[in-house]
């Protein structure tokens, strides 16, 4: 879920049927930040699956994952393909997301790479993505806004959505324009070209 009250809606409709525990995977920053899911822990066996950041995840039981090597590796790799101009795309509201942020531009200078852009799509985890991310890819071109030579998206339904808006604009995959997703889901063997994506 991208809504922080929606989530908290959810979470608080499940304590009402007596659940013995929850796992929540990727919950919201603003929930994290206010302290929602600490006093969670008090009232509930509750674990986190989210990216790593101490003091967000403090007071939960939660396991992490290493986002580092695999933002690295994305922007090596499209930059041995010769990609100068790589850009992220991200959704709203992630701790997950933050940090690949984070970790795109740390990465971005570690190879001397300029061209910095973050794009940010609404929906980022429903099929509603997908018609975002067509309408941001209109606009670069109709606006003639230098258009990246590569993406990173934050998730694979988000780089679905690029393979889709950038298929219908007639621009060539990866030779115009490459892309890279996140979380190696089943839905990187239905596109075509199937995606190249981060297994984190």
């Amino acid at each position: 879920l991208d809504k922080p009250q929606e989530e908290e809606n959810h979470i608080r409709e499940l304590e009402k049927r007596h659940i013995d525990g929850l796992i929540v995977i990727d919950p919201t920053v603003e929930n994290l930040k206010k302290g929602f899911f600490r006093d969670l822990s008090n009232r509930l066996p509750l674990i986190l699956i989210s990216s790593y950041n101490k003091q967000l995840i403090r007071g939960c039981a939660a396991i992490t994952y290493d986002e580092s090597s695999g933002m690295e590796k994305a922007i090596k790799k499209l930059k041995g393909m010769g990609k100068k101009k790589i850009a992220l795309l991200r959704g709203r509201g992630s701790q997950s997301y933050d940090i690949r942020e984070q970790l795109y531009e740390k990465f971005l200078e570690q190879e001397a790479l300029s061209f910095n852009r973050v794009i940010t799509a609404e929906n980022s985890n429903s099929i509603e993505v997908i018609k975002d991310i067509s309408r941001i890819i209109g606009n670069m071109q109709r606006e003639q806004i230098d258009m990246p030579d590569a993406f990173i998206a934050c998730n694979d339904l988000m780089a679905s959505g690029l393979i889709a808006a950038l298929k219908d604009r007639k621009i060539a995959i990866p030779r115009e324009v490459a892309v890279i997703g996140y979380d190696n889901t089943p839905l990187c063997y239905l596109t075509s070209p199937r995606i190249t994506t981060v297994d984190i």
